[in-house]
């Protein structure tokens, strides 16, 4: 810490001993990037958009430069030694530079995400497929939970927030249904 050269930077029990220093989480990014809006939407109801209305120049709403981001649904399982079906279900637009950006949808398997679809340049589609987890994809602390995710992915230039690719966003997804079993959860 501050003004200290002894090295000390646990106490007695190995918990962290900040002796006045600070932490910052620089990967922590406080804008909230997948939205509630009607803006684009595939249905015309509200839907799950990943973009943002402004960047403070002409080129807004969009998407911005370095983005990824990520819309996550976690299920805890009720038998981790067996395998679970889980069906997803949605409509979605994505409009993207081509070959650099991308909107995605994948699943955990075992804490690597898995790609089980990719879109970039511009479209509308749907999503309907059954997606088996093996006891080995589940992760967790108690390694019980699948997951499934959407993902916003953008490089380091050619966007709206620079101006260099105009779009309409980066996606936007809607009639979200997840089945495991007996159990459905949508989001409209």
């Amino acid at each position: 810490g501050p003004g200290r050269y002894d090295g000390k930077f646990q106490d007695y029990y190995g918990n962290p001993s900040w002796q006045g220093w600070t932490h910052v989480d620089a990967t922590y990014d406080p804008v909230q990037r997948w939205n509630v809006s009607v803006f684009q939407s595939p249905t015309g109801t509200p839907a799950i958009w990943c973009g943002q209305e402004s960047f403070g120049n002409a080129c807004g709403p969009g998407y911005g430069n370095d983005w990824n981001e990520n819309l996550v649904f976690t299920y805890t399982v009720a038998n981790p030694s067996a395998n679970t079906v889980a069906r997803l279900e949605c409509i979605y637009n994505w409009d993207s530079e081509p070959g650099f950006d991308y909107f995605r949808i994948q699943q955990n398997r075992g804490g690597t995400w898995e790609t089980i679809i990719q879109h970039d340049d511009a479209g509308s589609a749907t999503f309907d497929q059954n997606i088996t987890f093996t006891p080995s994809d589940y992760v967790g602390p108690a390694g019980n939970q699948l997951e499934l995710r959407f993902v916003g992915f953008s490089d380091g230039a050619w966007s709206d927030e620079d101006c260099l690719w105009h779009t309409q966003g980066l996606a936007q997804v809607d009639n979200i249904r997840v089945t495991i079993g007996a159990s459905v959860w949508y989001e409209d």
